[in-house]
């Protein structure tokens, strides 16, 4: 627990045999629940989850590849199923450091905010080991994103380590979020359709021997197309008002 609230974490996980057990060994004592989404890997991700004997461990397993978004929306959903007050996202590929999950977290906790989302924009020395394609390619996500959900200081559209209240996690229809990587961004929508307040964390990037399965060009439309629309949608209703 951090702060009397119940924490659980999220873990989407598509062959990622090499680096989950370090994932959950480096978990904080201060989370409760690690609820591991198995999305129909072909290596032995399941196993080496359960390998680890750590008894905060709730394994989901796809019968079919859902993307990221269809892993994250299982792992939300139980979540909430097992009464979590603050929900986190930490990827099965090692990249999240967990020495930074109090950070997201404090806000939270405190009622500052709604939701807590990691930000290596914050300085140019956090992105050092970023390949330039990939910042790139964020940045323009990330104005997109920011005219489509109002979070006009969104710094960090596309990182994946984020933490929801769950009040504000009940609120969003998860049905209509996108199953690809274009995820981030639906959320994004959707939260700020909702109403909730949110906040930057600083947060360095961090690689290692993991290789993300984003490919720039072909999610980059996908995320753009889901943005456009968002964007529209929420023109719409501004006018109606």
């Amino acid at each position: 627990m951090f702060q009397g609230r119940q924490i659980c974490v999220v873990v989407p996980a598509f062959n990622e045999e090499r680096h989950i057990a370090t994932v959950i060994r480096n978990c904080p004592a201060l989370v409760d629940h690690l609820v591991v989404v198995d999305d129909h890997s072909t290596d032995s991700t399941s196993e080496t989850a359960l390998g680890v004997a750590d008894s905060r461990v709730v394994l989901i397993r796809h019968e079919t590849n859902q993307g990221v978004g269809g892993a994250l929306v299982s792992g939300y959903r139980r979540a909430l199923d097992l009464g979590a007050d603050v929900v986190v996202v930490m990827a099965g590929d090692d990249q999240m450091d967990p020495a930074y999950l109090p950070n997201l977290l404090e806000p939270i906790c405190s009622g500052q905010v709604e939701v807590a989302k990691g930000n290596r924009f914050y300085s140019w020395s956090s992105l050092r080991h970023m390949p330039a394609l990939r910042m790139l390619g964020t940045v323009v996500l990330t104005w997109a994103t920011r005219a489509a959900s109002g979070y006009w200081k969104l710094m960090d559209a596309q990182n994946g380590y984020v933490a929801f209240a769950a009040s504000a996690l009940r609120q969003v229809d998860l049905s209509v979020l996108a199953q690809g990587y274009a995820v981030e961004n639906a959320m994004l929508i959707e939260l700020g359709r909702v109403g909730a307040r949110l906040r930057d964390i600083p947060i360095p990037a961090r690689y290692g021997t993991e290789v993300s399965q984003m490919r720039i060009w072909r999610d980059g439309v996908v995320i753009l197309s889901v943005v456009t629309r968002g964007a529209v949608r929420r023109a719409l209703a501004q006018r109606s008002r």
